[in-house]
């Protein structure tokens, strides 16, 4: 497959919307072949993780939605013991995270020492080399379950500067530079991570739209955020903070937070991941579908984590901040755009949304981030 066969298959949105499913025949299960298909992996109208729009208005859960745990089992008091160690260990490592990274500096008041300080950022890749695709059926489990980009640790703290903005009052032109900065920031994150693992990071080039726009990957709906894989680019509505309840939209950390899960999701398709569990999405059964494409969704979230909990010195993340994170992932969860708590969405449900962001700003490792092998019960 070429990148120009990617179509719809290729874009994932940040918000899951109103999306669910794609609609027609279900897509054929795997032969048991050794060899994957050749050619494109099904129909524009089948396409799996399209970022379509996000659906309907914002509505307030009527309760805080939790963190969810990881699954209990065994005897039932050591259930409780391990749900609260755990849970004591989760609360700690982000406290630990805040303390830490509140003022610009690490503990013991030490100044910081950002590293990657001689990493020399390069352009926007506007010709980006041919993404990585599995070949065999074994491929598929080896590159989303094992990446080797799992046992890569990002580097810490790192340096990022940006103009700040806010989404609804920042001209295009403005929108567009600050764009461009965060991917340099970003850059200077992922590229050395993935050349731990061998592999090549591409700095994507920006996209600013107002109203819905056609692209290799499709139509991209405003009030979005969308990668596209056709073209490895990444695209940001102005009108993304209309879908925002207002006290998120006016936050800090709302752009970097949608772009890193973008430039997440670039990091999933230069190692692979994102092409081998496309092809699981349009080969496995519905229920089975949707649950790879959330696990690719909430790593994209935690992905962001590990870039958020690697420029939060630099660029003085508060404890409000923070809050304001954990907010705007509950208000992105399939559950709370649609209004239905029991929804089987394809992005995941705020309170797993918010865990896997958490599960990124506690760690520098990737593996940290390695959704595919967790509970069904963590990727809901």
């Amino acid at each position: 497959m070429t990148q120009q066969q990617w179509g719809r298959q290729g874009q994932q949105g940040f918000g899951g919307g109103q999306w669910g499913p794609p609609t027609g025949q279900r897509p054929v299960a795997p032969q048991p072949s050794s060899r994957l298909q050749a050619g494109p992996w099904g129909p524009p109208s089948q396409a799996p993780g399209a970022g379509g729009p996000w659906g309907g208005q914002w509505q307030q859960p009527s309760s805080p939605l939790p963190t969810p745990r990881p699954p209990q089992r065994g005897n039932p008091v050591l259930k409780v013991v391990v749900a609260a160690i755990v849970g004591i260990i989760a609360v700690a490592l982000i406290a630990n995270v805040v303390t830490d990274l509140v003022g610009g500096q690490r503990a013991q008041g030490q100044t910081t020492q950002y590293q990657q300080e001689d990493y020399q950022v390069p352009p926007p890749e506007a010709n980006p080399p041919e993404l990585p695709l599995p070949k065999v059926e074994a491929d598929l489990d080896r590159l989303t379950k094992q990446n080797k980009v799992y046992d890569s640790t990002v580097p810490s703290p790192t340096r990022c500067e940006m103009t700040e903005i806010k989404l609804g009052t920042a001209t295009k032109t403005q929108i567009k530079k600050s764009m461009d900065e965060l991917t340099a920031c970003l850059s200077r994150v992922w590229d050395p991570t993935l050349e731990q693992a061998g592999l090549t990071f591409v700095r994507p080039v920006s996209n600013v739209y107002s109203t819905s726009i056609q692209s290799p990957c499709g139509k991209i709906p405003a009030g979005n955020a969308v990668y596209c894989a056709a073209n490895q680019q990444i695209y940001l509505s102005t009108t993304l903070n209309q879908v925002l309840p207002p006290e998120v939209a006016g936050g800090r950390f709302v752009v970097e937070t949608v772009i890193a899960h973008e430039v997440g999701h670039a990091v999933q398709y230069r190692t692979g991941i994102g092409a081998a569990a496309s092809y699981e999405i349009q080969n496995l059964p519905k229920a089975e579908s949707l649950e790879v494409n959330r696990r690719l969704e909430v790593q994209a979230d935690c992905f962001a984590g590990l870039f958020l909990e690697s420029v939060a010195q630099s660029r003085g993340m508060s404890q409000t901040d923070l809050a304001n994170i954990r907010t705007l992932m509950v208000a992105i969860g399939d559950d709370t755009l649609s209004g239905k708590p029991a929804v089987v969405g394809n992005h995941g449900h705020g309170s797993s949304r918010q865990y896997w962001a958490e599960m990124g700003l506690a760690s520098t490792k990737v593996g940290a981030c390695n959704t595919f092998v967790a509970p069904a019960t963590l990727v809901k």
